[in-house]
């Protein structure tokens, strides 16, 4: 290894410096080290290595994007000979300048092994390019053993991830730009599945004719008293309905339309618990996801009709033994109150058991009689 002269900004915030430069990732990896946690190494403070994560990262690198926007963060602990030679004073703390590492220095890897060694493993895996790709960098000089793990600790502990109803607007809006097929390959077809659950509950939402108008918390919306679930609930509880192979089928469209006539068809069955819902679990998690399971089931026996309408559907859902009391949060059947999915999963077979049987074509058995 030679000594390093980089183009860096030196910042200071409070009592501590960073410098902020771009440096080849083949550089790096001749220079970085990690004190990685393991039997060998008790007091190391980072995580084990996650191959599965490796891969992703070189799917990454190979199929996707492959950007990096955000800086690895590394500390050399022994400051000595490390000099900056300021040519720039940018504003108040922020300076322009060269960065000198004598040869020897070990940059230990304090936050972003796995983009790191991601790269290694590409590298490895006959992505020779990689050795000159630019990663940005965000040092520390001098800290001790302990501030690493500190830096660390708060960067992993109290950075909040994205909120799972944001992120499942995120899925939508790759799947109307980038279709249903890429979205598969990149994030699964749970994934998938989840943006046309979320295609439907805007239908649910924001149609006027809908029990769910209004009812179903935006991300970020303010919550109100009329708010009955949020998003997230929904959408999890809708993609329940694509466990079927024939309702999966359905265009989302029509599946809005039939969803809510179904929801439809409840109220009409329960007309107390939709005027007080705060005093019944039909619109909480027990009756969203319970009532979304047995959907496919009265999907079915619609099809066997030739009758998709309200009407029919509350002419099925009328042989369940159920009334609003049924549902009353204090009152009401045992199954109705268990918030736990072994609680709710036996709370929809208890419904389906009262759905009428699908018919089936008479068989012909040669030889009767």
């Amino acid at each position: 290894m030679v000594r390093l002269e980089i183009e860096a900004f030196r910042v200071r915030q409070k009592e501590r410096v960073i410098y902020l430069f771009a440096l080849k990732a083949g550089a790096l990896l001749k220079r970085c080290k990690v004190d990685r946690i393991g039997p060998k190494n008790p007091d190391g403070y980072q995580r084990p290595l996650k191959e599965s994560r490796l891969r992703l990262v070189l799917r990454y690198l190979k199929e996707e994007e492959g950007d990096f926007p955000t800086s690895i963060l590394l500390n050399i602990r022994d400051s000595d000979g490390i000099e900056f030679k300021s040519a720039v004073k940018i504003g108040e703390g922020i300076e322009r300048g060269i960065l000198v590492i004598p040869d020897g220095k070990t940059m230990w890897l304090v936050d972003g092994q796995h983009r790191l060694e991601g790269i290694k493993y590409a590298i490895e895996k006959g992505l020779d390019w990689l050795k000159g790709y630019p990663l940005l960098v965000s040092l520390f000089v001098g800290l001790e053993r302990y501030d690493e793990m500190r830096e660390f600790y708060i960067v992993n502990t109290r950075q909040k991830g994205v909120p799972a109803d944001v992120a499942e607007r995120h899925l939508l809006e790759m799947v109307k730009t980038e279709g249903k097929i890429r979205v598969m390959e990149l994030e699964g077809k749970a994934k998938y599945r989840q943006a046309r659950a979320l295609k439907i509950v805007d239908m649910l939402r924001q149609r006027r004719d809908s029990p769910w108008y209004r009812a179903i918390r935006f991300p970020g919306e303010p919550k109100s008293p009329a708010h009955l679930v949020r998003q997230h609930t929904m959408v999890t509880a809708i993609k329940e309905i694509f466990k079927d192979p024939v309702v999966e089928r359905v265009p989302d469209e029509q599946l809005g339309e039939l969803l809510i006539n179904y929801w439809q068809a409840i109220k009409e069955l329960l007309p107390e618990a939709f005027t007080n819902p705060s005093e019944y679990t039909v619109q909480k998690i027990p009756g969203v996801y319970s009532l979304h399971m047995i959907f496919p089931d009265v999907f079915e026996l619609c099809r066997d009709y030739g009758d998709f309408s309200k009407e029919r559907m509350k002419d099925i859902l009328g042989h369940i033994d159920m009334d609003s009391e049924f549902w009353h949060v204090e009152r009401g059947f045992y199954l109705t109150k268990g918030t736990g999915m072994r609680t709710i999963r036996l709370l929809a077979e208890y419904l389906r058991d009262q759905l009428p049987r699908p018919s089936l074509p008479k068989l012909g058995l040669e030889g009767e009689g």
